[in-house]
């Protein structure tokens, strides 16, 4: 007897050795996180970057990168490793944002391109770009369709009037002598093709910079939470969708600074859809949904103009992370609590400019690793070497062997 106790004994301490040490409840652990970030050193752009997408564009598993610039439009091809190398291809200019989904069915990521005035006489029409296989090797080609005449600033997809097809959101500003009341904000559908058609909504008279989508009142139809700056009316808006893909404004007013940015996510576990919004004035600022669409202000942060929610550490909530304003700070990380308060990392992950931020496992690690979009050489990507956390759900007991 005394000799099985002792095997035992050894049984469990060796099955507890096997076990992740950070195999344990993520909130004993959460305050004790050890952030760690590491530049990757590659120069990821040339010239201004507006806007990043990781996604898998070629269907072998890895997350790639897809620009929207000033200059030109671009693709960084990663070698699963997290190292990218560049593509020489050219998907159009001006562009502010792009949105990634496959368009036409046909099992392939495609993305839509908003696009920015850069010339007075510039119409600015928005792209479709499909993707086409040839020889088992993705390439990308302009639908050419030219869709609104805005001044697009982001676009964000979804199936906005219930037809199982991607249709977009288009989150539109003025141009330099434009009129002083906004172009409105498009919605755009799609029939099942890549083929777009406009809606004929003009939603709201302010300068739209942002928009992100997710269903915000729990009626199973996906809203709007838009993001707006510019000189006049500059009060950031909720649209609901009736299902149909008909938005009315919520009649909220979810902050009056500039706005530059959105995010939108679950960040204190009760089930509802929460809104961040980056500024290019005033601080970062949390907004907490009560489920049924209506917001209140929560939690605010340093000051900083792009935002994005992920579970940086494992520990399944969404953390925050803040990239700077010209001349102000740092790019930061905020650990979340679990019941949506935050905390600086202490991190500093940089003092460049950031237009945009993209989260993914990039060299397939497990953990979510950091794109900051910038300007000039400013792009630059950041591996996640933060210790995971995982909670622990069942003990398990395996069965010994005696010999």
């Amino acid at each position: 007897m005394k000799k099985l106790m002792t095997f035992t004994l050894l049984g469990l301490l060796i099955l507890a050795l096997t076990l992740p040490l950070a195999a344990q409840p993520a909130a004993s652990a959460t305050a004790e996180t050890a952030w760690s970030f590491v530049n990757s050193g590659q120069q990821l752009t040339i010239g201004k970057t507006n806007s990043v997408v990781l996604a898998d564009l070629n269907g072998n598993g890895d997350l790639h990168i897809l620009e929207s610039n000033d200059f030109q439009n671009r693709r960084w091809t990663n070698d699963g490793n997290g190292v990218f190398f560049f593509l020489p291809t050219n998907y159009g200019t001006g562009g502010t944002e792009s949105a990634v989904a496959d368009l036409n069915g046909d099992g392939h990521l495609d993305f839509f391109v908003a696009r920015k005035r850069v010339l007075t006489s510039d119409t600015g029409e928005n792209q479709v770009w499909l993707a086409a296989e040839n020889n088992s090797f993705i390439t990308f080609q302009n639908s050419g369709q030219q869709l609104g005449n805005a001044n697009s600033r982001g676009v964000a997809l979804a199936d906005l009037n219930g037809d199982g097809f991607v249709d977009a959101f288009v989150a539109n500003s003025r141009y330099a002598g434009d009129p002083p009341v906004g172009n409105g904000n498009t919605v755009w559908f799609n029939d099942g093709n890549g083929n777009f058609s406009d809606s004929g909504q003009r939603l709201g008279i302010s300068d739209s910079e942002a928009v992100a989508l997710a269903d915000l009142n729990g009626d199973g139809f996906v809203d709007a939470a838009v993001a707006n700056g510019g000189s006049n009316n500059r009060i950031s808006k909720v649209w609901f969708n009736d299902g149909d893909g008909n938005f009315s404004d919520s009649g909220q007013n979810l902050g009056t600074d500039w706005s530059l940015d959105v995010a939108i996510g679950d960040v204190n576990g009760d089930g509802h859809p929460d809104i961040v919004f980056g500024k290019l004035s005033g601080n970062v600022q949390l907004w907490l949904n009560n489920g049924s669409g209506v917001f209140s202000s929560g939690q605010t942060f340093a000051d900083g103009q792009s935002v994005a929610l992920g579970d940086l550490d494992g520990d399944d909530d969404l953390d925050l992370v803040i990239g700077k304003l010209a001349g102000v700070g740092s790019n930061q990380v905020w650990e979340n609590d679990g019941a949506g308060s935050f905390t600086n990392s202490g991190l500093s992950l940089g003092s460049e400019v950031v237009y945009d931020i993209a989260l993914g496992d990039v060299d397939h690690d497990g953990d979510l690793d950091i794109l900051f979009a910038g300007n000039g050489t400013d792009e630059v990507l950041w591996f996640n070497q933060t210790p995971q956390y995982f909670e622990v759900v069942a003990t398990i007991y395996l069965p010994l062997v005696n010999k």
